[in-house]
C-alpha cells in the first residue's frame, strides 16, 4: 500500500493540495488535510461542485458536520459507490479514505494532469506554442475546396478543385430504415441489376459530393426522427411503427385538403376553373386513374422505386405531362363517373394479375416437369453411353478373336504359353508375398503380445476398488458443504459488517463526546483549579482508552494469525489424498532442452545399458571376482571373503575422497549432505566431518573432481559399473578398521580400481554374459522395436562402443537377430571412449567376419561394416554428420556425451536405469504426504522465526526438529545410507546437475522413445527461479507462505 500511498499524495499535490513532506501515507492524514484534498480534488473535475466548498475546516462541531455532509453528498453525486458520510471525513478510517481519494484521483481530467507536469523554460514554452497552434489548426473543420476563403488556403491544400455537383445515389441500405425487411423483387434488383455507386453519377467527380450530400440527408433525417420521437412520440404511447402510420395518413389528408382547397374555384373569378379542373385531372392521372397509356400506369414496387430513385430527365418529365395532358379526362365528369370508371379500371387490373399469376403457375410446373425430364434423360443417356461402351469391348475382342481364326493353331499355343506364364508370376508373387508376409505376422503377434503385456502390467497396478458411486456421493456432499460453507461465510460478513457499522458509530461518538467534553471544560479550566485538574484527568483517561483499545486490536490479530496458522498445519497434514501423486509414469521421456524430433536424421548408440540392459547379477558377479583378484594378485587378508555383495548399498553419483577413505554424496553447490558420509559401511558423525573438512561441509570446486569426474582428490562414480567398485571399497575400508588394521586409503584406492578393471580386460565380465545371454539381458525385445522403427522411418543408425566386436555381436544377434548389422550404417567397437572423442592420431581399422584387423587404409566407412577405433574428426569427415541433426544415447555423462554436447553440437540423450525405481518411490503415498508436510513445515519455519519470544522459539526448535526427521524418512524411502541419485535434502545433486548440463533428454531405456511419434518435440518444463512469481499452483509450494498476499494468488489457477 506505500507505493499506493505515494500516487495519491503525488496527484494530491498536484490539484493544489499543500501536503508537507514528512506525509508519506494515508494514515497520516489529518481532518483538516482530508478534507483539503477532497474540495481541492471536486474543484478540478466539477467546478460546478467544488467552487461551493471550503477547503478548510471551520472551529464549530455543527460546521464542520454541515462540511462533512455537503462532501459526503458531492463525492456521491460524483458516483461514488462507497459508504460515506460525515464521520467519513471527521473520524477518518484510512481503507475508506484510501477508497475515496483512489477515486476521486481516477476522476481527474487527464489534460489538466498532463498541464501538471509540463517544465518551465524557454524551450517548453516554444514547443507548447507550436503544439498549440497545430492543435488550433487540427480544430478546423474541413471545408470542400469550393467553399474554402483565402483564410483556409494557408490550412488547408488549394489542390485540383471540382465542383460541388450532388446526384441521387441508389444504396441498397439506409440509415432511416435498417432492420425494414424488403421485398424479393427489390433484393433481386440490387444484387443483380444496380449499378455501383461509383457508376451511377454522369461524372467521376461527382461521387464524393453525392456520397457526401447522401450521407448528410440521411443522418439528418435519423437526428430530426429522433428529436421528434423524444419529444412527442413519446408522449403519445404509440409504437414507433404506429406513430408513422398516423403521421403518414395525416400529412396526407393535410395534402389532399389543401390541393382540394386549392381546385376549389373563388366566388370572384371564374377564369380558372379549366385550369383548376386541369389541375384536379392531372394529380388523378398521376394517382393511376388512368389505364390507356403506358407511362402513367401504374406498375410494380420496382417501377415506383425507379422513379422516385432516379432523377429524370427534363426532356422525358416534359413528355410525361404531354402525354398526361394528351390523355386528361373532361372537366365535367363528375365524381361518381370518376370513381365508377377507377372501379372498372381496378376490377381490370385485378383480373390481369390473376391472369398472370396462373401464366405464372403453369409455367412453372413446365418447368419442373422439364427438370425431371432432364434427369431422367441424363441418366438414361449415362446408361446407354456405358451399354455402348460394354458393347464395343465385345465387339474388340470378338474382332480379334476373327484376325486370330487364321492362324488358330499357332495363336492357341501362343495363348497358353501366355496363360502359363501369368499363372507362373501369380505363383511366384504369391511366394514373395508369402515371405515378406510371414514375417511382418510375427513381428505384428510379438509387438501385439507386448503392448498386451505392458497394458496387463499397468492394469494390474491400478486400484481395483473404484466405485463410480462412492464418488457420485462424494460429489454431492462437497457441493451441499460448499453450500453451507457459502451461508455461514455470507451470515459471517454480514455480522461482520453490522459489527463495523457499530463499531464506526460508536468510535464517532466517542470522538464526539469527547470532544464536546474537551471543549466545555477546557473553557472552564482557565478559572478553576479544580476543573483544570479534571481536564488533565480527562486527557489522560482519552489517552489510556486508546492505548486500551489498540492493545484490544493487536491482540485479535495475533489470535486471527495463531488461528491461520492452525488450519493451515491441519490443512498440510491432508494436503493430498491417497493415489493423487501417481502421475509419474516410468516410460517418460524427461528434457532439459527442447528437442524436435523431426529435425533429427542420424541416431547413435552406446552398447553396454544403452542398447543392452543388464540385471543386479551382473554386479554381483563383478564384485566376487574382483575381491578375488584382491586376495590372490595383491594378496589382502582372507578375512575380505566374509563381505558379500550388498546390492542396494551404493548409488550412482557418489564422491570418494581417496586421501580419507570416505564415500560421500555432494550437492549441485559442492555442499556434503550430512548424514551421507561413510567410512566403509559405517556412517560418520556430521561432527567429525565438519572437523576433516575445516569446519564447513562445503569441498572446494579444485577437489571435488576434473573434466571427467576424476580429481587430485576424489574421485566421483558416474558409471552404472562403478556400483560394485564402491561396494567392494566400502568393505575393504570396513574391514580395516574393524580388524584395527594400519592401512593406506590410497593404496586401497588404486587396488580396487585396478582389480575392477582387471575383471574387464581380461574379459571375464564378457564371458559371463556370452554364457547365459537371458539372465543377464534384459528387455532384449524393446531394443529390436526401436531399432526397427527408427530404420523403417529412414533414420540412419550407429554404433559406437568400447566393447569388443564378439562380445557385442552375441548380444546383438541375442536382442535384435542375426540380420543385426543391416539396420546400422556404420558399426565402431573398441572405441576407447572418451578419446575417441578428442583423440585425433588413432585411425580406423577394419575387421573382417573373423574380427580379424585388416591393414588397407580406411577411405570410406561402409555399411555392414564393422569398425575398431579411430576418432570423431575422421568420423565426421568420413559421414559428414554433424550437429543438432545427430543424437546419440549413452549411460555414461562423461564418457559418452560431455564431449559430443559441447564442442560438436550434438543431440544426447541419457540413460538413467534408476530412474524407473525411483519414480515408483515418488508415486507412493508416503513419499507424497512426507514430502508434503516436509514444504509445509518449511514455509512455517520462515514465518516462525521472526517471532522472538520464548514460547515461539521452543515451537522453532521443535519444527527443526521434526524437519530432519521427514529428511531422514524421504531419504530411506530411496536408498537407506545415500537418498535419491538426483536429490539432497533441497537441492539436486551434483549429479543431476551433471545430467542437466550434458544431456538434452534423459531417459530409463531407449524403449520409451516408442511412446513419441517420430516428429514430437520436447519441451522442457519451466520452473520458477527463487525471483519469479509461480505461474501454477502446483508450483508453489508452502514455502512461499512467507508472503502475506498469498491467498490472493490462489486464484491464478
Amino acid at each position: 500500500m506505500e507505493e499506493v500511498d505515494r500516487i495519491l499524495i503525488h496527484s494530491l499535490r498536484q490539484t493544489g493540495t499543500d501536503i508537507d513532506d514528512d506525509v508519506q501515507s494515508i494514515k497520516q492524514f489529518s481532518s483538516e488535510l482530508i478534507v483539503e484534498a477532497v474540495v481541492r480534488c471536486l474543484r478540478v473535475i466539477d467546478p460546478t461542485l467544488g467552487n461551493g466548498l471550503s477547503p478548510s475546516l471551520p472551529p464549530g462541531m455543527s460546521a464542520r458536520f454541515r462540511v462533512g455532509m455537503s462532501l459526503a453528498q458531492a463525492c456521491q453525486d460524483l458516483g461514488y459507490k462507497g459508504e460515506s458520510g460525515y464521520q467519513t471525513f471527521l473520524y477518518s478510517n484510512e481503507p475508506e479514505i484510501r477508497s475515496l481519494l483512489m477515486f476521486l484521483v481516477e476522476k481527474l481530467p487527464r489534460e489538466s494532469a498532463e498541464a501538471l507536469d509540463q517544465p518551465a523554460g524557454k524551450s517548453a514554452l516554444l514547443q507548447k506554442a507550436i503544439a498549440a497552434q497545430i492543435k488550433a489548426q487540427l480544430a478546423l473543420p474541413w471545408l470542400p475546396p469550393s467553399c474554402r476563403l483565402s483564410l483556409h488556403c494557408k490550412t488547408q491544400s488549394s489542390g485540383p478543385c471540382h465542383s460541388f455537383h450532388a446526384m441521387q445515389l441508389s444504396l441498397p441500405y439506409s440509415l432511416k430504415a435498417p432492420t425494414k425487411k424488403q421485398a424479393k423483387e427489390v433484393k433481386e434488383y440490387w444484387r443483380e441489376y444496380l449499378l455501383p455507386v461509383t457508376s451511377q453519377p454522369s461524372h467521376h467527380a461527382s461521387v464524393p459530393a453525392s456520397l457526401l450530400e447522401n450521407h448528410a440527408s440521411e443522418l439528418s433525417a435519423a437526428q430530426e426522427w429522433e428529436s421528434e420521437w423524444n419529444s412527442q412520440g413519446l408522449l403519445s404511447r404509440l409504437t414507433p411503427e404506429e406513430y408513422c402510420s398516423r403521421k403518414r395518413a395525416r400529412l396526407q389528408k393535410r395534402i389532399e385538403e389543401q390541393l382540394r382547397a386549392a381546385t376549389q374555384p373563388r366566388p370572384d373569378t371564374h377564369s380558372t376553373t379549366r385550369s383548376t379542373s386541369d389541375l384536379t385531372d392531372l394529380l388523378n392521372s398521376f394517382g393511376g386513374t388512368t389505364t390507356g397509356v403506358d407511362i402513367l400506369a401504374k406498375g410494380t414496387r420496382f417501377t415506383h422505386s425507379e422513379k422516385f430513385t432516379f432523377t429524370q430527365e427534363p426532356e422525358k418529365a416534359a413528355q410525361q405531362m404531354a402525354a398526361a395532358a394528351s390523355i386528361l379526362p373532361s372537366s365535367h365528369q363528375s365524381e361518381e363517373d370518376l370513381k365508377a370508371k377507377q372501379e372498372v379500371e381496378i376490377s381490370a387490373l385485378q383480373e390481369q394479375l390473376q391472369q398472370l399469376s396462373v401464366q405464372m403457375e403453369e409455367v412453372g410446373g413446365d418447368i419442373r416437369q422439364l427438370t425431371v425430364s432432364i434427369h431422367q434423360v441424363s441418366d438414361e443417356l449415362k446408361r446407354r453411353e456405358l451399354s455402348n461402351s460394354e458393347k464395343e469391348d465385345t465387339v474388340r475382342v470378338k474382332k480379334q478373336t476373327i484376325n486370330l481364326l487364321p492362324d488358330a493353331e499357332n495363336n492357341l499355343v501362343k495363348l497358353q504359353s501366355l496363360v502359363e506364364a501369368s499363372a507362373k508370376r501369380v505363383v511366384y508373387l504369391a511366394s514373395q508375398w508369402e515371405k515378406h508376409r510371414a514375417p511382418l505376422i510375427d513381428e505384428h503377434r510379438r509387438l501385439k503380445e507386448l503392448c498386451s503385456n505392458r497394458e496387463i502390467a499397468e492394469y494390474d497396478t491400478l486400484p481395483k476398488d473404484v466405485s463410480r458411486s462412492a464418488y457420485t456421493m462424494r460429489i454431492l456432499e462437497i457441493i451441499s458443504n460448499i453450500k453451507k460453507q457459502k451461508e455461514e461465510i455470507t451470515k459471517i460478513l454480514s455480522d461482520t459488517k453490522e459489527l463495523q457499522k457499530e463499531i464506526n458509530g460508536l468510535t464517532g461518538k466517542l470522538d464526539r463526546t469527547f470532544a464536546v467534553t474537551d471543549e466545555l471544560v477546557f473553557k472552564d479550566a482557565k478559572k478553576d483549579e479544580s476543573v483544570r485538574k479534571s481536564y488533565k484527568y480527562l486527557a489522560a483517561l482519552h489517552e489510556n482508552c486508546t492505548q486500551l483499545i489498540q492493545t484490544i486490536e493487536d491482540t485479535g490479530t495475533i489470535m486471527r494469525e495463531i488461528r491461520d496458522l492452525e488450519e493451515q498445519i491441519e490443512t498440510e497434514h491432508d494436503l493430498i489424498p491417497p493415489g493423487v501423486c501417481n502421475l509419474l509414469n516410468p516410460s517418460t521421456i524427461y528434457a532439459n532442452n527442447e528437442v524436435n524430433l523431426e529435425e533429427v536424421d542420424i541416431y547413435g548408440f552406446d552398447y553396454d545399458y544403452t542398447l543392452a540392459l543388464y540385471s543386479d547379477s551382473l554386479n554381483e558377479m563383478i564384485y566376487n571376482k574382483a575381491r578375488q583378484f584382491l586376495i590372490e594378485h595383491y594378496k589382502y587378508p582372507q578375512g575380505i571373503k566374509k563381505y558379500n555383495y550388498i546390492p542396494n548399498f551404493a548409488a550412482r553419483g557418489l564422491h570418494y575422497d581417496i586421501q580419507k577413505g570416505l564415500l560421500m554424496k555432494i550437492d549441485a553447490f559442492h555442499y556434503i549432505q550430512m548424514g551421507t558420509v561413510y567410512r566403509g559401511l559405517k556412517p560418520v558423525p556430521d561432527e567429525e566431518v565438519m572437523h576433516l573438512y575445516g569446519g564447513s561441509n562445503h569441498v572446494p570446486l579444485h577437489q571435488v573432481s576434473g573434466f571427467y569426474g576424476k580429481g587430485p582428490k576424489m574421485k566421483q562414480f558416474m558409471d552404472i559399473f562403478s556400483i560394485p567398485e564402491m561396494t567392494l571399497l566400502a568393505a575393504a575400508n570396513d574391514y580395516f578398521i574393524s580388524s584395527d588394521i594400519e592401512y593406506d586409503p590410497v593404496h586401497l584406492y588404486k587396488d580396487v580400481s585396478d582389480a575392477i578393471g582387471m575383471v574387464h580386460i581380461k574379459g571375464y565380465m564378457y564371458k559371463w554374459i556370452m554364457q547365459d545371454l537371458e539372465k543377464y539381458i534384459l528387455r532384449g525385445d524393446e531394443t529390436y522395436a526401436v531399432l526397427h522403427r527408427l530404420a523403417s522411418n529412414g533414420k540412419k543408425l550407429f554404433l559406437i562402443t568400447n566393447s569388443p566386436f564378439s562380445f557385442v555381436d552375441k548380444g546383438m544377434k541375442y536382442m535384435v537377430g542375426k540380420d543385426w548389422r543391416d539396420f546400422f550404417d556404420v558399426v565402431i567397437v573398441q572405441a576407447d571412449k572418451p578419446h575417441f572423442f578428442n583423440d585425433c592420431m588413432k585411425p580406423f581399422r577394419r575387421l573382417d567376419s573373423n574380427g580379424d584387423l585388416q591393414w588397407d587404409k580406411i577411405m570410406n566407412l561402409d555399411k555392414g561394416q564393422i569398425y575398431k577405433q579411430g576418432n570423431l574428426v575422421d568420423f565426421l569427415k568420413l559421414t559428414g554428420w554433424r550437429g543438432s541433426k545427430v543424437f546419440y544415447f549413452g549411460d555414461h555423462l562423461y564418457s559418452d556425451l560431455a564431449d559430443l554436447m559441447l564442442r560438436h553440437g550434438w543431440r544426447t540423450g541419457a540413460i538413467v536405469p534408476e530412474l524407473e525405481v525411483e519414480t515408483k518411490v515418488v508415486n507412493t503415498e508416503q513419499y507424497a504426504r512426507s514430502l508434503t508436510w516436509l514444504q509445509a513445515l518449511t514455509g512455517l519455519l520462515e514465518r516462525m522465526q521472526m517471532y522472538r519470544d520464548p514460547e515461539s522459539k521452543k515451537v522453532l526448535q521443535d519444527w527443526l526438529k521434526e524437519r530432519e526427521e521427514l529428511r531422514a524418512i524421504t531419504k530411506n524411502l530411496f536408498n537407506p545410507q545415500f537418498g535419491s541419485i538426483f536429490r539432497t535434502c533441497h537441492n539436486p545433486t551434483y549429479f543431476s546437475r551433471r545430467l542437466c548440463r550434458f544431456s538434452d533428454l534423459y531417459m530409463a531405456s531407449i524403449s520409451c522413445l516408442l511412446n513419441y511419434d517420430l516428429s514430437y518435440t520436447f519441451y522442457p518444463r519451466r520452473t520458477p527461479l527463487q525471483h519469479e512469481a509461480p505461474l501454477w499452483m502446483d508450483q508453489l509450494c508452502t514455502g512461499c507462505m512467507k508472503t502475506p498476499f498469498l491467498e490472493d494468488m490462489a486464484h491464478i489457477r
